[in-house]
């Protein structure tokens, strides 16, 4: 049966109430799960096998080391009971964070509050587990665009071509690069699609060996509609924008990342960027770290995390973010992420019963009062609230359920109820 996209079905909580420290996987198990594993298959498969897989991604797969550097930016803590004891309201009723957060749909969770830990659980991974980000890579790629672009060195209402010159004439060719940046860019709309291209049987789209991206693969491609014109998130949006990153600065967007993002946020670990093969990268999806560094990254747009040196990313640019998208196209988009939106049907994009106002720069959704957050494949997501001073970030896998039906946890909507709820207002 193809399985279909739902939120929490058929999850029985009283399997929460049994939830016990997580202590990691015996010997077996791991030697067990190296023997299943096939990258076409891992997040196929859900629950404890891709769990392990999302949080081992260097076990399984060639990577590149984003490296540290410099002193660590220290996060205090100032653990709150009011913030643990806050009632969620699910399609499963009004439950306590504290038990839903035990979901074997969650594995870790943590809300900064003026740049302190307030409530920071780990329910199915050690805290110092490199998880698999998935689609909350892209806004990392996003934001060295809107450096850049800060900077001067490239223009978002040019078009493709522009920087990749070989596409000149081509459909991919004639797409400005904003409407690529805002999931808008007329070139597709199926990532299930997108995953067979890119994985086909001549290994990853990369491989054409073209400086700044693979053009035999793009060259070909027809739009399937005007461009900026109606919001379809596709993710070969963000491989392109790597690509016109490479061809700007003549460095991987990864190199770009590690300096101008990971050695300047003050992480306290390195991170791991996913290589399809040793030589390819993976911009739309393929960022490992700890949950504490992906916080310190939504810091940088909050106000008490952008203190010197941590204020390099520019007013003008989270400015951009809040109030420069385009409402009147997510008001006529098609799926936005298939993993954030309440009716898969209608494909209703409300957000803890909120339409969003736009979508921009690789950010899914941002609300009318200036809030946004970005959603991971498998339940992981970043949600940034700059009035509120607030980062909630976390980390979950998929699971199915005995129908076959896709099971994710529901944190980017109890992100938004948390910070609704009055608790960080002061």
């Amino acid at each position: 049966m193809k399985p279909t996209i739902v939120t929490l079905v058929n999850i029985l909580f009283f399997y929460f109430s049994l939830a016990q420290e997580f202590k990691g996987y015996t010997l077996d198990e791991i030697q067990a799960i190296h023997v299943e594993f096939d990258i076409h298959q891992q997040s196929n498969k859900g629950g404890d096998f891709t769990r392990y897989i999302n949080s081992h991604m260097s076990e399984f797969w060639p990577h590149q080391i984003l490296s540290r550097s410099g002193p660590i930016r220290q996060l205090g803590y100032h653990l709150r009971e009011d913030v643990e004891k806050f009632v969620t309201e699910t399609k499963e009723g009004s439950i306590p964070l504290e038990e839903y957060i035990k979901s074997p749909l969650v594995d870790g969770m943590i809300i900064l509050h003026k740049g302190k830990i307030v409530f920071e659980e780990y329910p199915n991974m050690k805290d110092y587990y490199k998880h698999h980000s998935y689609s909350v890579t892209k806004p990392y790629v996003s934001t060295l665009i809107g450096l850049l672009e800060m900077e001067g060195k490239i223009e978002v209402h040019k078009t493709v071509s522009e920087y990749l010159t070989e596409l000149k004439g081509t459909d991919w060719g004639e797409v400005p690069i904003i409407d690529v940046l805002d999931m808008t860019s007329g070139m597709g709309i199926d990532d299930n699609l997108f995953a067979q291209i890119f994985f086909n049987e001549n290994g990853w789209i990369g491989n054409d060996n073209s400086k700044g991206g693979p053009s035999d693969q793009l060259a070909p491609a027809k739009k399937t509609g005007p461009s900026g014109q109606i919001y379809e998130y596709f993710s070969l949006n963000t491989e392109v924008l790597g690509w016109i990153i490479e061809r700007i600065t003549n460095r991987t967007a990864i190199q770009l990342m590690e300096e101008c993002i990971w050695q300047k946020m003050g992480a306290e670990s390195d991170a791991l960027m996913f290589l399809p093969n040793a030589n390819d990268r993976m911009y739309m999806g393929g960022l490992s770290a700890i949950l504490r560094d992906h916080a310190r990254f939504g810091l940088l747009f909050t106000p008490s995390g952008r203190i010197a040196p941590y204020n390099f990313i520019p007013d003008a640019y989270i400015k951009k973010i809040q109030q420069g998208g385009r409402p009147e196209i997510i008001k006529k988009s098609g799926p936005i992420n298939l993993f954030i939106y309440d009716d898969p049907i209608t494909a209703e994009h409300l957000v803890d019963g909120e339409p969003p106002r736009h979508s921009t720069y690789q950010w899914d959704i941002v609300m009318s009062d200036g809030d946004f957050f970005k959603e991971g494949g498998g339940g992981q997501g970043l949600y940034i609230s700059p009035s509120r001073d607030l980062v909630i970030a976390y980390f979950g896998t998929r699971n199915f359920d005995s129908d076959g039906n896709l099971l994710i946890n529901n944190l980017h909507q109890i992100s938004r109820q948390l910070a609704k709820s009055g608790l960080f207002d002061k």
